[in-house]
Parts: C-alpha cells; structure tokens; sequence
C-alpha cells in the first residue's frame, strides 16, 4: 500500500512591493508655483496620493497653526476625514490638492503633518 502525503503551505506575508500603510504616500507629493512666470513666488499648487482603508475619505490640507518667519518652511496639516456609513474595505488610492492662487511667500520648503509624523515635500521647477 502506497500513502502519499502532499503538504501544502499557505504564506500570508504580503510582498513588500504590494504592502503599503494607510495614510500619506509622501514619495507622490510635489509643489510647484503657478502663478505667472518671471513674478516670483506666486501661487502654490501641492499634488500627491493618500492610501485610504475604504474609499471615501476626505483629504484636506490646512495651514498650521504655528507658522515660523520665513525663509523657514511653510506648514501644512493634513486631517483624514473618513466617509460615514457601511463602505467596502478595500484600500483606496485617494487624490491629495492644495491650491492657493493668492500664495505670495517664498518658503524654505513645504513640510506636511500627519498624525504626529512629519516629511518634506519637493518642488518642482517652474
């Protein structure tokens, strides 16, 4: 009598290249100036991608409260609001944009606050 035994393993670690947290995905953000060219620091746009744990959740990105004299960075709130109700549970690639047209500054850089942690956001050239 022959018995054969087949073993089948089941791994649940996600692949690093796939796992990401909920939150800011801060290596998507980028500022640039879009006022008029030649004019200096005149309006600023902020681009970049927020991971959510279901979809509809609001972004918002606000001025800190405490902003230091320039040429220090200028500062940023970001505030997760998540959607009311019973929603899927899947994770949401969600759009991050702050605009202000009336932007004149010429900030060291752009610094953004999430939950405590903190990172840089890059500009971009004009």
């Amino acid at each position: 009598m022959n018995i054969r035994v087949l073993a089948i393993f089941c791994a649940t670690a996600a692949s690093p290249a796939i796992a990401q947290d909920v939150g800011p995905s801060p290596k998507t953000f980028a500022a640039t100036y879009v006022g008029v060219v030649g004019q200096g620091c005149q309006g600023l746009l902020i681009t970049g991608q927020f991971l959510a744990a279901t979809p509809g959740y609001t972004i918002t990105l606000s001025e800190a409260t405490e902003q230091e004299n320039l040429p220090t960075p200028y500062a940023l709130d970001m505030t997760a609001t998540p959607p009311t109700g019973v929603v899927p549970q899947v994770l949401q690639p969600t759009a991050v944009v702050y605009e202000s047209p009336d932007f004149d500054q010429c900030p060291y850089g752009i610094i953004i606050t999430y939950e405590g942690d903190t990172f840089i956001v890059p500009f971009l050239p004009l």
